[in-house]
């Protein structure tokens, strides 16, 4: 075979086109010079990767739903470098470029919460999270914190707008909800009931409410700024607008009554909750009288329990012009339905005021997840230290390549075998990461030492056919072009059989990938730098041995016949 019979071969154009395809995918020209379109993972290019831990196995639907809701939260206002896939169907993946310990902390609270919103009022639940069509951020809507001018304090607002459905049950659920107490300047005083906001309330739990902590969380209401609340709120409000089960045990313990339901909860209920301080012969108690699952709240100094426990939000007064009450009208079908509704709340300063109604904002925004999560590992990687990773990774590569040449050089002593091998490994590396900027591959350190074992398996290949074209069966000891040729048949399907064998030992790591991580992104490089280099360098690499063998070959056989 001549060289110009080389450059003729398929194999080898097609090797070319591969190469010089992902070249143009890979590599970006634009004002900042010369760059890349790969898609790098944490270890690379600095930020967070949260793994997250739903309560149970999730539908592709589910699954879906959870993914855009995720990177909703993460990425609010859609100027975030966010990944976000999953990994089976019980874990969440979600990279983003933050390493900011304080925002990687909110972030992590926020994916915690399932953000499951509930309105309440006269203890029925008037509509949810759902039934918003859209979260107001404009100031002149009243969207904003703004100082009360009490010390340092910052009141937020938070408008939002109702579909028709929950706009017309709203406003039937209010109607005539004020109560003219008298007059005062002139104007008309109205004492009016209360809406009552509940984030992720524990629908599915009984509270354990011992009398030392109720009286607590009485004292708490007034001086708190967690939640803004209405003069004349109480506990009992609270506990009527939560639609839970609540126990109190007296000084004796827990009364037959209260053990009986614990014994045989309600339909639905799940779990039990008790205040950390609860006494420890209690929550023994407790913990023997029912099969449910029994969770501690922590008890905050500033905050009531009560507000942590349930999950309650915010408290707003409703007003005779939202009742009906003022201007006057008759008749609840004659009411305007009240689509236009807002949320506040004070904190003790700017910086708290914006951050609660970010929070608020961004869970309206992204709805609830179908599945809660319940716990989450997280990994920080800075910048700088990402730089550092990928420099490492690129030197160890070089090194690896430099090594492979230097071991072929002492194994053949044929310098011209050096160059093909080079050009096949370099060309796999090429192609795998132009596959991986086509469809966006998030490359991280383990899909990088996956595309190192797929070249590994390529520099096998290579040995194997420069061997078996070289030396063959002990059986066969001729040099001619046929006996080559059947040798390097021979070979690819020892190659082949190879590259089979290692997709079989990758495919159930993506397969059953299910909660070990990482390990379906180096099972997935493997495969496809194996796929890529038994069907696209390694037929290119057998041409081109064959090419330079052969005629050297015959030219040591014609050599030897002349000397005999």
């Amino acid at each position: 075979m001549t060289k110009h019979h080389l450059w003729k071969n398929w194999k080898i154009w097609l090797l070319a086109i591969f190469v010089l395809g992902s070249l143009f995918f890979m590599i970006k020209i634009d004002e900042n010079g010369l760059g890349h379109n790969l898609t790098l993972g944490t270890e690379f290019k600095g930020g967070t990767l949260f793994q997250l831990q739903l309560a149970e196995p999730a539908t592709a639907s589910q699954l879906s739903e959870i993914k855009i809701i995720v990177e909703k939260r993460l990425n609010p206002a859609g100027i975030k470098d966010v990944t976000v896939s999953n990994t089976g169907d019980q874990i969440i993946l979600a990279q983003v470029a933050e390493t900011d310990p304080d925002a990687v902390e909110n972030l992590q609270a926020l994916l915690l919460k399932q953000g499951k919103f509930e309105s309440f009022l006269n203890g029925k639940k008037v509509f949810d999270g759902a039934q918003i069509v859209q979260v107001i951020e404009n100031p002149q809507q009243g969207y904003g914190a703004h100082p009360t001018g009490i010390g340092d304090q910052y009141a937020w607002t938070l408008p939002f707008l109702l579909n028709d459905t929950a706009a017309h049950d709203f406003t039937q659920a209010a109607f005539h909800q004020c109560t003219q107490t008298g007059f005062s300047g002139g104007e008309a005083n109205w004492d009016c009931e209360a809406t009552f906001f509940f984030i992720d309330r524990p629908s599915n739990a009984m509270v354990v409410y011992p009398a030392s902590v109720r009286s607590s969380d009485a004292g708490k209401l007034d001086v708190t700024d967690t939640i803004s609340l209405p003069t004349g709120v109480t506990i009992t409000d609270i506990i009527e607008n939560s639609e839970l089960e609540f126990l109190e045990p007296d000084v004796n313990g827990f009364t037959p009554a209260q053990l009986a339901l614990l014994s045989t909860p309600p339909e639905g209920v799940k779990k039990v909750m008790y205040p950390s301080t609860l006494n420890e012969s209690l929550v023994a108690q407790l913990k023997a009288s029912t099969t449910l699952e029994v969770v501690s709240i922590d008890v905050d100094p500033l905050t009531p329990w009560i507000v942590d426990a349930t999950g309650l939000r915010d408290v707003i007064s409703l007003s005779p012009g939202v009742t009906g009450n003022s201007p006057f009208i008759a008749d609840a079908k004659d009411a305007k339905p009240m689509q236009f509704l807002t949320i506040q709340g004070t904190a003790a300063n700017a910086a708290e005021a914006k951050q609660r109604l970010d929070d608020l904002r961004v869970l309206l925004k992204s709805g609830a997840l179908p599945i809660p999560i319940i716990s989450i590992n997280k990994q920080t990687i800075s910048a700088e230290l990402g730089e550092q990773f990928l420099s490492n990774v690129w030197v160890m590569g070089i090194l690896s390549f430099i090594v492979v040449e230097i071991i072929i050089f002492i194994r053949y002593r044929k310098l011209r075998l050096v160059g093909p091998v080079s050009l096949m490994g370099i060309s796999e590396v090429i192609m795998i990461l132009g596959f991986a900027a086509i469809v966006k591959w998030n490359l991280d350190l383990a899909s990088m030492a996956g595309i190192l074992a797929a070249v590994g398996t390529g520099v096998d290949s290579a040995i194997i056919m420069t061997d078996e074209i070289l030396h063959g069966g002990e059986e066969e000891h001729t040099d001619d072009e046929k006996s080559m040729t059947a040798r390097a048949k021979r070979a690819f399907f020892i190659v082949a059989a190879s590259a089979a064998t290692a997709i079989a030992v990758m495919l159930p790591m993506i397969i059953f990938g299910s909660g070990i991580g990482k390990l379906a992104g180096f099972a997935l490089t493997t495969i496809v730098g194996v796929l890529l280099g038994v069907l696209i360098s390694r037929p290119a690499f057998q041409e081109i041995i064959k090419h330079l063998l052969v005629p050297k070959a015959k030219e040591e056989a014609a050599a030897a016949a002349q000397t005999v």
